[in-house]
């Protein structure tokens, strides 16, 4: 049985495995926990037992809404303060963007809106090469004379990587391209991204495919979810799959 505490209630914005992880480190310590999410698809953490209560919002939510949820839920919660937990740079963008209409009723981390656009904004990225960094070629492509300028550098294979981590659209978090035809592609079937994302060179690593596997282990060799966000060969998956059914066994790790 948990224990619950007299302390301040937390609510954790976002419940996908950043979200999940929070929870289950505030819940086992007895805090009182609330969650806020979008999809159950891709957000498990709205099923744990360390969750008081967890809420549904829409996927196009909007600031007022969101605020409106929050303030209903910290009246739901008592008179202390709740403390927030955002888990993805959209929920911390919203804290530094309603600063003063948060303050009082909940307490957060707090970084200057204009500072969190610089560090998140990959558009950006000239600001560091300025600074006498040595980055892969990347440019902000307007439009598809820009394309053309990086055709022209010959910088293939390249990556196609939004500026913000939520662009609505764009079709999976880092996009593979191989040369100008698959380039000139892209963007005539996502034109509307155009100023949302950046072009850079890829620098090929120890695997051949860049990529990301999300496992949720429930029980030894049982995945509650994979995602994968861009392909991997079969080798290369064999071994991701390997390397988390050796580490369950060895740490018995199970998600609640």
């Amino acid at each position: 049985m948990i224990q619950k505490t007299k302390g301040n209630p937390a609510i954790v914005l976002g419940l996908t495995a950043n979200g999940l992880g929070v929870t289950r480190s505030l819940g086992k310590r007895g805090i009182e926990c609330f969650g806020i999410y979008c999809s159950k698809k891709e957000e498990v953490g709205y099923a744990s037992k360390y969750l008081k209560s967890a809420i549904k919002i829409s996927e196009d939510w909007s600031d007022e809404s969101l605020l409106a949820t929050l303030h209903s839920l910290y009246e739901k919660a008592g008179v202390n303060p709740c403390v927030l937990f955002p888990t993805s740079d959209t929920y911390v963008r919203f804290i530094a963007r309603n600063k003063s209409r948060l303050e009082g009723s909940f307490l957060f981390h707090y970084t200057e809106e204009d500072l969190l656009s610089s560090l998140n904004d990959k558009s950006r990225t000239d600001d560091l090469i300025q600074l006498g960094l040595h980055l892969p070629f990347t440019i902000y492509p307007h439009n598809e004379q820009d394309l053309e300028v990086f055709a022209a550098k010959h910088c293939f294979p390249a990556i196609i990587k939004p500026t913000l981590s939520d662009v609505p659209g764009f079709p999976a978090k880092v996009v593979l391209v191989s040369d100008a035809q698959e380039l000139q592609n892209f963007f005539r079937t996502y034109s509307f991204l155009f100023e949302k994302c950046i072009i850079q060179e890829f620098i090929p690593g120890g695997m051949r495919l860049p990529g990301r596997l999300s496992p949720f282990v429930l029980k030894i060799i049982h995945l509650r979810s994979c995602v994968f966000y861009t392909k991997f060969d079969s080798i290369h998956l064999l071994q991701v799959l390997v390397h988390f059914f050796v580490r369950s066994i060895i740490l018995n790790w199970k998600i609640q």
